[in-house]
């Protein structure tokens, strides 16, 4: 089954190759990915880990690394990075031999690699345990200047039609602010256009309703403040960015087609992984993601699970999510 988005998404990321550092060669589906990246021209990839184990499972999977650029994960090449770093984490107390410690991890010397000038984006892999529900490797980025809130977006596709929806939620606040759910829908909408290319709608959703009230406020229902917070963050895009369109009443059952939102935010972090209900809702469509919204360099995570094909994606969304950096 042929989408159309996504392969308009690989080739405007082969225009321009981006240089992806890939942090965890070992997972299913990684270096078959590279190696179509590679092939296609979508990116440079860049396979970061031990140059023996990663040609030894590569043989074992009957992966071609001609051409494939591969940086090893050791002493030398850490403390390449080791000064370049404490410019950033002196102000923070780090030392030297703590700086050491932490490029050992994977993600973080990925990082250093961009700010390094050796790497355009990273696509690291999913972690066995996860203590946050912000990725190591976002964590190690950092947010972009100005950002107060990081989100997780998916893009969702119909079997039977170009046209993509983003879906975002957030990664950081368990309960949006309207200011805050304001700015996660302005992001939404230069990631749709930056991503999608297409012409910004946003519907502001919520899966729950308040689960309590402040005293002075419990004249009003839970109902009527969480859409009254909806309302002032609709408003509030509105004043920022006349271009955005906002949906004031988002439909029940949003289905693709033209003249529906393109954007779904959700105003709480307990609306939860939607993504499994959304492959049920589009039925026959694609879901890629997450792509991180809000991080001050391109990265990204794969999911624990993804196909070759949802790998290939997230990194030519990356490479373009650095181009427009």
């Amino acid at each position: 089954m042929s989408f159309e988005l996504f392969d308009d998404i690989r080739s405007r990321a082969g225009t321009t190759p981006k240089r992806i550092v890939f942090t965890r060669t070992q997972t299913p589906g990684v270096l078959e990915a590279a190696e179509q990246i590679r092939r296609s021209g979508i990116a440079v990839p860049i396979l970061l880990g031990n140059p023996e184990d990663i040609e030894d499972d590569a043989r074992r999977r009957g992966v071609a690394l001609t051409k494939m650029v591969i940086c090893g994960h050791n002493g030398a090449q850490i403390e390449k990075y080791v000064r370049p770093s404490l410019d950033r984490w002196r102000a923070r107390g780090i030392g030297e031999s703590e700086a050491r410690r932490r490029l050992a991890d994977s993600d973080e010397l990925a990082v250093a690699m961009i700010l390094g000038g050796d790497a355009d984006g990273v696509v690291a892999g999913p972690l066995a345990s996860v203590s946050s529900s912000v990725p190591r490797v976002v964590v190690a980025a950092g947010p972009a200047q100005g950002c107060s809130v990081m989100a997780e977006s998916y893009i969702v596709v119909c079997a039977s039609a170009w046209r993509g929806v983003l879906v975002v939620n957030s990664l950081t606040h368990v309960d949006l602010s309207a200011t805050e759910l304001a700015e996660l829908a302005l992001g939404a909408a230069r990631n749709t256009q930056c991503l999608l290319e297409l012409d910004p709608h946003v519907a502001l959703l919520s899966l729950t309703a308040l689960a309590s009230l402040e005293p002075r406020r419990r004249h009003q229902s839970a109902s009527d403040a969480l859409d009254q917070k909806i309302w002032d963050a609709a408003q509030t895009v509105r004043a920022r960015d006349e271009t955005v369109q906002m949906e004031s009443q988002p439909k029940t059952h949003l289905k693709c087609g033209s003249g529906l939102p393109n954007i779904l935010v959700f105003s709480e972090l307990q609306a939860g992984n939607f993504r499994y209900r959304l492959e049920q809702e589009f039925e026959g469509g694609r879901v890629v993601g997450p792509i991180v919204q809000g991080a001050g360099l391109p990265v990204n995570q794969i999911p624990a699970g993804a196909s070759v094909d949802d790998i290939i994606d997230t990194a030519a969304l990356t490479a373009l999510i650095a181009n427009g950096q």
